[in-house]
């Protein structure tokens, strides 16, 4: 047979190159996809009170306060230290919403009551055990009115407003024991305070480059583009409406300690526009505020509050302003807006009796009278959502 036919010889001498999840220099991330669920958690919460101590299972180690997600097992275990003279262990998962208003009063919802009994001497037929088990399901939903919704997180805010004075949404688990000696029946409770909170994240990552004019090009299906219109006070005067282009990110939906960039664009008049604009710098014409509306359902009715959880910082390059008056012209306004309350751990949700619904709100700069003297008050909404976790654990993936 013709040597030619035959392989190359091959040779292992030379090893195969280390791998590495990272890339080199000369590589680039074309696709990355995030961990989906954060590693189990191993650590216990434990209270002692009297004679009974109760250990909750799958914590954070370390943890104050015992937290459960989206349909979470309460789970763990109860300890009594003098298990002989018991009668009766029960537990009791129950979870509710209360609120004060000074136009509707008080009001009080039950959003979950679930009992379980460990331990039950009249049904059993040895002594109550120094140990007992136990585990209870959260569940996802409840009825409020003719619909189901979803249980609301663990949330307390006291406003003293002109109307809503606080809301409190709240989770207990109550240890029931009932130990009886030859008197009377003597009944322990412990009760725990549980934090729900069901964790959410983004669809997809906002741009990592967050220039608009550096990726409006390459990709428009990134930003989301809604219009307003800024009107002068008087139609006879020599003002011309300035049309007003604000863009966000189109994903919509973001970690609430992230920073949402933005572009505004104002287009008009080169007369209108220097009446508009100031030309100091960091006096922008606008403002963007981050809100949130806190809505209560009071025996049908709404009652809501608006809370400012930030103000974007915005820079504005100095607008060309040359030509005609009448010609027309643009300036570009960009910055970042991000939660700026300190504590700040509950998310957008909407649970029919209570709802915090959040949105970005662009104005008129309240700092330029001059400006709020020559148009129309503006106020332009754009609906978004805060959820928990970030899209991808890692800061940028694509880096």
């Amino acid at each position: 047979m013709d040597s030619s036919t035959y392989p190359p010889s091959y040779s292992a001498t030379i090893p195969s190159p280390n791998y590495s999840s990272d890339p080199a220099e000369d590589e680039q991330r074309l696709a990355y996809q995030r961990s989906p669920t954060h590693g189990a958690l191993t650590g216990i919460f434990v209270r002692k009170e009297g004679q009974v101590t109760v250990i909750l299972e799958n914590q954070r180690e370390g943890t104050s306060e015992p937290e459960y997600g989206r349909r979470s097992a309460v789970s763990g275990s109860i300890v009594l230290h003098q298990p002989s003279v018991i009668t009766e262990v029960k537990v009791r998962l129950r979870g509710s919403v209360e609120f004060l208003t000074l136009s509707q009063g008080f009001a009080q919802k039950d959003l979950c009551d679930e009992t379980q009994v460990l331990y039950d001497k009249e049904a059993e037929s040895t002594e109550c055990p120094s140990s007992l088990p136990f585990s209870l399901i959260m569940p996802s939903t409840f009825q409020h009115g003719q619909k189901h919704y979803p249980f609301p997180p663990s949330y307390d805010v006291q406003l003293f407003s002109e109307n809503i004075q606080y809301a409190k949404v709240a989770y207990f688990l109550t240890v029931m024991v009932t130990k009886s000696r030859k008197g009377p029946t003597a009944l322990l409770l412990g009760k725990n305070q549980q934090k729900y909170r069901p964790r959410s994240r983004p669809p997809r990552p906002i741009p990592y480059d967050h220039s608009f004019l550096s990726t409006i090009k390459v990709c428009p299906e990134e930003w989301h583009q809604s219009s307003c219109t800024i009107e002068p006070r008087l139609p006879e005067s020599d003002l011309q409406p300035v049309s007003c282009q604000l863009f966000l990110p189109s994903v919509g939906v973001y970690e609430m300690t992230e920073s949402i960039p933005f572009h505004i664009q104002l287009i008009g008049t080169s007369s209108t526009l220097q009446r508009l604009c100031s030309q100091s710098k960091g006096n922008p014409p606008v403002m963007l505020r981050l809100l949130r509306q806190l809505v209560l359902d009071v025996n049908g009715r709404q009652v809501a509050i608006n809370l400012c959880l930030g103000e974007a910082k915005i820079c504005s390059p100095p607008p060309t302003l040359d030509g005609g008056s009448q010609d027309t012209t643009a300036v570009n306004l960009e910055g970042e807006i991000k939660v700026e309350m300190e504590n700040f751990t509950v998310p957008s949700f909407d649970s029919g009796i209570v709802a915090t619904r959040d949105h970005i709100a662009l104005e008129l700069s309240k700092s330029k009278p001059d400006s709020n003297a020559l148009f129309k008050p503006l106020k332009h909404i754009q609906v978004l959502k805060l959820v928990t976790d970030p899209w991808s654990d890692t800061p940028d993936p694509f880096s």
